[in-house]
């Protein structure tokens, strides 16, 4: 029937790389691989799913096809003694038949929902830097401290199926590529640890920066008396702050604390298109401050 989601498929994925050092601590690393892109169960179910009441509608697609990826990697590790570690990595995808997310309109125009759907094609490039220093480095006084950093900037295309380029030209909103979508503009992550050996105490705090990010793709609907466009849906950037902190308790207890989205920042995706003037609010919200403590037994055997 037409709600069966049922699929499979068989692949060949090969990968292969190269390593050379051309000193001691400095490693150059580039791969060529192929992967795939499975589709989720909410992706591929084919009922209409809505988190609230009058909240956006998600309806899954049964006819969704995996992706197939093909992966250029090359990336630099320096590590300076064993307290140090600097990388620097470029990436460089092209993926047949991406999962993408538009807007479509519902028929005779009674709401409109969010669906997935296979694009022609698509590609991602970016750059990717880490670092990681320990800082006894510096001072010994300051043993167990940890600094890392990783930052990633991520530029991505996709093709529209001719479909919906021809839904947008026949209302005068030509589209013909745009960015992937669930793709952040670029990803930041801080860190700062702190160990100390001898009473088995571990803290951490963690900070997560996540770009612009296109949600779903803009729709149109060309029938009807009046042609309806319906724009991109766009998350602005923000950043969660998390704390851990665990504690050893003799030779086999430990006992954990954690606060998770300390910052709690308001969320807010947009309306946003070069047909607009400026973004439009879509929705906006706090996830809220999440506290857990926990205790655990571990026997080795």
């Amino acid at each position: 029937s037409a709600a069966d989601g049922d699929f499979q498929q068989t692949d060949l994925l090969p990968h292969s790389g190269l390593n050379y050092e051309p000193m001691e601590g400095l490693v150059f690393r580039t791969s060529v691989a192929r992967t795939i892109a499975r589709q989720t169960f909410s992706e591929h179910t084919p009922v209409l799913q809505q988190e609230l009441l009058g909240g956006p509608i998600f309806i899954g697609n049964p006819n969704l096809e995996i992706s197939a990826l093909k992966n250029y990697d090359i990336r630099v590790d320096y590590t300076p003694g064993e307290v140090c570690v600097f990388s620097g990595s470029l990436f460089y995808k092209t993926i047949e038949d991406p999962i993408e997310y538009g807007q479509f309109v519902a028929p005779g125009r009674a709401f409109s929902y969010t669906s997935p759907v296979n694009y022609p094609r698509g590609v991602m490039r970016g750059v990717e830097l880490e670092a990681r220093v320990k800082m006894d480095t510096v001072a010994e006084r300051l043993k167990g401290l940890a600094f890392g950093a990783n930052a990633t900037f991520i530029d991505s295309l996709v093709d529209l199926p001719q479909s919906e380029q021809d839904d947008f030209d026949a209302i005068g909103f030509p589209i013909a590529t745009r960015p992937m979508t669930g793709t952040p503009d670029f990803l930041l992550n801080l860190n700062a640890t702190y160990e100390i050996e001898a009473s088995g105490t571990q803290l951490g705090l963690f900070y997560n920066l996540s770009g612009t990010t296109i949600e779903a793709g803009a729709g149109a609907d060309p029938t009807g008396g009046n042609a309806a466009f319906i724009p991109a849906i766009y998350s602005l950037p923000y950043g969660t702050l998390n704390f851990t902190m665990q504690q050893a308790i003799g030779e086999h207890w430990k006992v954990f604390f954690q606060a998770k989205n300390i910052l709690n920042p308001e969320i807010q995706t947009v309306y946003r298109s070069e047909y607009l003037a400026a973004d439009v609010l879509n929705t906006s919200y706090t996830a809220g401050v999440d506290f857990a403590v926990g205790l655990s037994f571990q026997m080795d055997f």
